[in-house]
């Protein structure tokens, strides 16, 4: 049995009751402090379904007993926001911060908070302003003469590559 054999058989995706079960009595039984487990020997147990990091992101993220599922209240929001300010996107760091929570809970909903507040980008709003589709079709013109014509009179700028965009994802066919 060479590494990597049990590739086929391994699982991926939703866990099941079972597996979480037997995560946690491995772990109550065969650890002595949740912070200094050794994911190997947990692996083992699993014959091959799951593998080490699969387990060890389970109980992190999930099933460990000093985490706590919920919403945000207003303190810890504020608290995600200046410290993302701060230290950049550290989630470990920040998680620290906030009792209860793991750092893919803040990952999770900063970014999705993030996804909230900013809207689509202005050209496709700018886009969609207009009617028909040859005002559709003079504004795709006008962008393409603007384009062309500030790349003719900048001959000492970088060559830049044009961006792939479909004419009827533009015209929102």
């Amino acid at each position: 049995m060479g590494f990597g054999s049990n590739k086929n058989q391994q699982r991926k995706g939703r866990w099941a009751k079972w597996e979480d079960d037997l995560l946690k009595s491995l772990v109550t039984e065969l650890s002595v402090d949740s912070d200094d487990i050794d994911w190997s020997i947990l692996e083992k147990h699993f014959d091959g379904m799951r593998d080490s990091k699969q387990i060890r992101e389970r109980w992190v993220n999930h099933l460990t007993p000093s985490i706590k599922k919920r919403k945000f209240n207003e303190k810890e929001i504020q608290i995600i926001e200046d410290e993302c300010a701060k230290h950049k996107f550290k989630w470990s760091k920040i998680s620290k911060k906030i009792p209860y929570a793991t750092p893919l809970m803040i990952k999770n909903f900063y970014n999705n908070r993030l996804k909230k507040k900013n809207p689509p980008t202005v050209r496709k709003s700018y886009l969609a302003k207009t009617t028909t589709h040859d005002e559709k079709l003079h504004t795709l013109a006008s962008m393409a003469d603007y384009v062309s014509h500030n790349e003719s009179t900048d001959s000492l700028a970088k060559p830049k590559k044009p961006k792939k965009m479909s004419i009827s994802s533009i015209l929102n066919i």
